[in-house]
């Protein structure tokens, strides 16, 4: 098996998922020592109770620079080995700031039309490794019903919010369940929170949220509850 992937590495070589230059076989991560110390971590102000139907959403790192461009080559351009490297810096990250406050983990769908497209859900990569490492189960709770257009078209928060309002119906009982769910990034927080809502609607006890990235420096702000 060693010598299988050493002969990988060299028809293959894994390359560093920031600056795209070869790594080290003895590397150990998927980004290089150079590019490490300089990702835009968020430390605290990456975790926030801004958005409205969740108690809180947790991202270890600031949408910008060398790592947006990352989060798009994993999203857009087929590079899915990258979930490995992000789920475990959200497993880190959600362990400092979530630890115990959930026990199952869900991911944001995307449609039919979509997946044929792309081949994979980044999302459900993220969640599903995310609980492998948090040793916590992962359900599809959600399905997305209606192939509505992307939100990183859309600038103005209330489009965001209107583009996404009824597209997302339940795939599971959630009746009494803290759940937490992950997508890739999070910016207006629509999305999350439209799904979050669904669960909550369903029977949810409470909903969380995790992503790679947030495009905001958010200040807190409770979430307004469904009543």
């Amino acid at each position: 098996m060693k010598l299988q992937n050493f002969v990988l590495d060299l028809l293959f070589p894994r390359k560093c998922l920031i600056c795209r230059k070869i790594l080290n076989m003895n590397d150990t991560r998927d980004v290089c020592d150079g590019c490490l110390p300089k990702l835009p971590y968020a430390g605290d102000k990456g975790f926030t109770d801004k958005y409205e139907f969740l108690e809180a959403v947790c991202s270890p790192y600031f949408y910008k620079g060398e790592l947006a461009e990352a989060i798009k080559r994993f999203k857009f351009n087929n590079c899915k080995g990258y979930y490995a490297f992000f789920a475990c810096e959200m497993a880190e990250y959600i362990r400092l700031h979530l630890n115990g406050k959930f026990d199952v983990i869900t991911w944001i769908p995307i449609s039919s039309k979509r997946m044929r497209t792309r081949g994979y859900n980044q999302a459900q990569l993220l969640a599903e490794k995310i609980a492998q490492i948090l040793d916590i189960e992962a359900l599809p709770m959600l399905i997305k019903h209606r192939d509505n257009p992307p939100q990183s078209g859309i600038n103005k928060i209330e489009r965001r919010k209107a583009n996404v309002s009824g597209v997302y119906k339940l795939a599971a009982d959630v009746g009494g369940k803290r759940v937490l769910i992950i997508d890739d990034i999070v910016t207006s927080g629509a999305t999350l929170s439209e799904c979050a809502m669904t669960l909550l609607l369903g029977g949810a006890e409470c909903v969380y949220g995790a992503t790679i990235a947030t495009a905001h420096r958010t200040k807190k702000k409770r979430p307004r509850q469904i009543k």
